[in-house]
């Protein structure tokens, strides 16, 4: 039996993250808990839902090696979906209540250099540059840029 997710591939805004937080990690090998918490973004961001998980709280302990492997006494799951916020980002888990808008957003690029988050003046200036660039270019009959 396939479950089906109606926002696999969708464009959504979120205003939370989960991360994973170990409480009360112990020296004597009694392991710690394991939880997922919720932190706000700075900002709401637009992504792609590009999975979703089953992320287990509960109690691990640790193992000393092949004969005693670590353990993880589940005692919770969260269903969260993991969001991308650009193409060659790692996704982040996100709990479907922090999904503020499922009709979507604009993606913006990590780049501090992107088109997009660039002013006016800047535009213009880098306009300029390319335009100045490609003037030197030989061109044929047609009009087309000819690369030697």
């Amino acid at each position: 039996m396939s479950t089906t997710y109606p926002l696999m591939g969708e464009i959504v805004t979120v205003s939370a993250r989960l991360y994973r937080h170990n409480e009360g990690r112990h020296k004597d090998g009694n392991g710690y808990l394991r939880q997922w918490l919720q932190r706000d973004l700075r900002k709401p961001r637009a992504g792609w839902v590009i999975g979703v998980r089953k992320l287990k709280e509960g109690k691990y302990r640790p193992g000393y090696g092949p004969e005693d492997p670590g353990s993880l006494r589940v005692d919770n799951t969260i269903e969260a979906y993991l969001v991308s916020f650009w193409p060659t980002m790692r996704g982040i888990f996100v709990h479907p209540d922090a999904i503020i808008d499922v009709e979507g957003g604009t993606p913006v690029s990590p780049s501090k250099w992107s088109w997009d988050s660039a002013s006016e003046k800047d535009k213009e200036r880098w306009s300029e540059c390319m335009r100045d660039e490609m003037a030197d270019v030989p061109r044929d009959s047609k009009g087309r840029w000819v690369y030697a």
